[in-house]
Formats: structure tokens, C-alpha cells, sequence
């Protein structure tokens, strides 16, 4: 890991308009975005010298047109008029990824201001875990057939019953999580909740809901939406100039893990290893511990991820997440509170973009009535669960 603590800040947060039923192109919706992250950043679209994203679409059957299907670096530069670009970056992964490619460009000089922007396409007719694959060869011909893929919930509904039956949780536990989750989703203006069905949740309403894959229900699987977020970094030197206070990186880490998920979701036990590696990378690397965070915000593109993000992160030991969340402290106000935005689950399906923005915007103080005291330290975590693709970052109040 390349030590960039206090070097590289965020100074620029925007969004396009996210929505189950979007009135405008994927390609207008993150021109929207970036223009609004810029503004926000205090800065003329002139200003950005350097670009990075992650494109790749989790559908089944994406397509491939730019501007519709998904959003590249060459759309986005002529359509957002970028008159001079110094360093480009387009990453196979996820935009944690992006976003530390970000990180170490503009530590390294490579850019003045880097725009990092994750965009996320819902085509019409789409269900949730679809596949229609033209073949299916090795393991997954034993899979494919019966709707069964490494993203879908039938996958993670094997791996969540194994953590259930091993620790003994029970859905009840996570109904505390959920309903807490929503409580904070519709404080979250830019969210599919607050935007477009403002409704609260009780422990009953999640209990009594649709099982998807069993156990997972309705409200354990997050919200596919069209939009885009956006954020502009800089050095911690010209970051003073911000018009808003900055959110300064206090350091990162990222995982390598196995490639059973390329087939049948992973197990268990690799997402725990593959997190604790990450885990302890970015506590050694950043000089803090759990006990130095005021907010954390961890993916959940399924609820269960939280108990893997907690655990293998040392906020709590392995097997005591479905306690550790009970009785308000993961909620705003407790102990720590935990995806203050509501997350995937609350925000939309922008894969890890609420985790970072929330992150940013807590360590910044803008967070509004979401706003945790004393967020001196805020962290995102994305995609641990999924074997080789984890990473996580802290954000510092101040520069370290």
C-alpha cells in the first residue's frame, strides 16, 4: 500500500437522480453527476486532468452500448467537454478500485484533480439475478440452468445459511439491522427510499415479507437503480482551497481471495479470511483501530455482508455480528453507527458509491441529520465478501 495518509483529500461529492424508472440516459445521468461533484468541489469542468471509473455492469445480460448500457472514460470526456486530460484510468473491478487508482495518481502528480464516477444502468425488463447465458461449460453447467450465479442470491443465500447455522443467528437479528437501515434511508435525500417510496419498516414488515432465496427476504437484497455518483480528488495542499471542508484519506487496503465466487458464490470461511487480510492491512497501515472510527459503511449488496464486514474488520468478534447489532448500537446515535445512509439497501444499487460518499460526507460534516458527532474518522468498505475484490478505506476529519 502506498502510504498517502494526509496527502490526497475529496473536495467534490455529486449525483445524478437515482431511480427504478429513469426519465434520462445512463450517459446524461453521470454527465449530471460529474458536473455536480465539480460544482460542489468549487472547480470549472476545466480544472479535471484526470479521470477514473469502473464501468462494468452486474447484469446478467449487459449490454455494451456506451452512454446507455454503461458509461467509459471515452463517452464521458467529450460529453462532459474535458479539454485536457493528463491521466486516464479504466478499471476491471469495482470502484473501490477505481476510486484508490484515483488516490494514488494524484499522489503520485499524475493528475492536479482526478473525477472518479461509478455509473449504474437498470435495464427495463431486468430481474433481479437473471441469466441467460448462450452456453454453460465447467462447473457452472450444473448451475446456470436453475437461475443459480456468483451474484445472485441463490449463491449468497447458501452462504448466509451457513452462518446462521454456525453461529446461530436468526432472521429476527437481522430485522434489528433492517429496520434501523431504513430509518436512516429516509434521512437520505439523494436515496431510492426517501425519493420514491417513503415508507417506514418494521421488524414485522421484514419478518412477514417475500423470501427470495430462502433465508434471504425482499429487504436483504439491495434496490436496482439507474444513476451515478461522482467524486473529485486532489492534494491535501490545494484541497485547502476548497470551498467546503475536505475529507482528507487516511489510508487503504485491498484484498486478493480465491475464485470459487466466479462459480459458486465462495464460502463462508474465504469471504471471513479474505477480510480479516484487508482488515489488518488497514489497521497497520493506517496506525488506527476499530475503536478510532465513528461511522463505518460497509457493502451490502446482500444484509448479511454487514456481519462478514464487522467481524473480519475487529469491530466484533467472528460469530457475534447478529448480536453486535441489537439494541441500537449500530443505529445513528449508538455506538457505531453503522451505513448512515442506509446503504445499498436504502441509497440504490450503485454498487459501493453510498458507502464512499456517506464516508466522505460524514468525515467532511455535511452529512445533515445523518450527521454522526465527532466523525473524525469515517470508513467504506466494498465488495470484501467477494473473494478477491475487497477494499476498504478510512477518511480523517484533519490530515494525518
Amino acid at each position: 500500500m502506498q502510504d498517502v495518509r494526509g496527502k490526497v483529500a475529496v473536495i467534490g461529492v455529486g449525483y445524478s437522480k437515482v431511480s427504478r424508472n429513469p426519465q434520462q440516459s445512463l450517459g446524461r445521468d453521470t454527465v449530471e453527476a460529474c458536473r455536480n461533484a465539480i460544482a460542489d468541489a468549487g472547480l470549472q469542468v476545466s480544472d479535471i486532468d484526470g479521470v477514473s471509473t469502473a464501468p462494468g455492469q452486474p447484469h446478467a445480460n449487459a449490454g455494451t452500448r456506451d452512454g446507455v448500457d454503461l458509461v467509459t472514460e471515452s463517452f464521458l470526456i467529450p460529453s462532459l467537454g474535458l479539454p485536457d486530460v493528463a491521466w486516464v484510468n479504466r478499471d476491471p473491478l469495482l470502484v473501490g478500485s477505481s476510486f484508490i487508482d484515483a488516490v494514488n495518481a494524484v499522489a503520485a502528480g499524475a493528475c492536479r484533480y482526478a473525477l472518479v464516477w461509478r455509473s449504474m444502468s437498470f435495464p427495463k425488463g431486468e430481474r433481479y439475478g437473471q441469466i441467460d447465458p448462450g452456453e454453460a461449460v465447467g462447473g457452472a453447467q450444473f448451475l446456470y440452468p436453475y437461475g443459480h450465479i456468483g451474484a445472485g442470491p441463490p449463491a449468497h443465500s447458501l452462504i448466509y445459511r451457513r452462518y446462521m447455522e454456525k453461529y446461530g443467528a436468526r432472521r429476527e437479528h437481522m430485522a434489528s439491522f433492517i429496520v434501523d437501515n431504513r430509518r436512516n434511508a429516509l434521512l437520505n435525500e439523494k436515496g431510492y427510499w426517501y425519493n420514491e417510496r417513503p415508507e417506514v419498516l418494521t421488524k414485522e414488515d421484514y419478518l412477514a415479507s417475500r423470501i427470495v432465496a430462502d433465508p434471504l427476504c425482499l429487504y436483504d437484497c439491495d434496490v436496482p437503480i439507474q444513476g451515478c455518483a461522482a467524486w473529485v480528488l486532489t492534494s491535501a495542499d490545494r484541497a485547502k482551497e476548497a470551498p467546503t471542508h475536505p475529507a482528507y484519506i487516511a489510508g487503504y487496503a485491498q484484498g486478493v481471495g480465491g475464485t470459487a465466487f466466479q462459480q459458486i458464490g465462495g464460502a463462508l470461511e474465504e469471504y471471513q479470511a479474505v477480510g480479516k487480510s484487508i482488515g489488518n492491512r488497514l489497521w497497520e497501515g493506517t496506525g488506527l483501530a476499530p475503536k478510532d472510527i465513528a461511522t463505518a459503511n460497509v457493502y451490502d449488496g446482500y444484509s448479511y455482508f454487514v456481519y462478514v464486514h464487522l467481524e473480519a474488520l475487529g469491530f466484533c468478534k467472528e460469530g457475534e455480528a447478529f448480536e453486535f447489532v441489537q439494541d441500537g448500537r449500530t443505529a445513528l446515535g449508538g455506538q457505531l453507527p453503522l451505513n448512515t445512509s442506509g446503504g445499498n439497501l436504502g441509497e440504490g444499487r450503485l454498487h459501493g458509491s453510498p458507502q464512499i460518499s456517506e464516508a466522505v460526507l460524514q468525515a467532511m460534516g455535511r452529512a445533515g441529520k445523518r450527521q454522526v458527532k465527532d466523525a473524525f474518522f469515517t470508513l467504506f468498505v466494498i465488495g470484501m465478501p467477494w473473494a478477491g475484490l475487497g477494499t476498504a478505506m478510512v477518511f480523517s476529519r484533519e490530515p494525518l
